[in-house]
């Protein structure tokens, strides 16, 4: 998910600096755009080329919704 990336937040307390873990912004729309841009690219094949088996890289907040969104399309 999205997040700091590694940051101490402790010190960044320390320096005066905000820091803070978002872990489900944006999951829903980039989910949706991801899914959106795979069945964009689908409608443009011919027909066999629509058989190809697609697969997710990565299954943290956002991974997990387009595997859902994908399922509930059947792509």
């Amino acid at each position: 998910g999205s997040g700091p990336g590694g940051v101490d937040l402790e010190a960044a307390r320390r320096a005066g600096a905000m820091a803070g873990s978002a872990p489900d912004f944006a999951t829903d729309g980039f989910a949706e755009a991801t899914v959106r841009a795979v069945e964009s690219l689908l409608a443009r094949r011919p027909a066999p080329a629509r058989t190809i088996r697609w697969g997710v890289l990565g299954l943290g907040s956002i991974g997990r919704a387009v595997v859902e969104r994908a399922r509930a399309r059947t792509l």
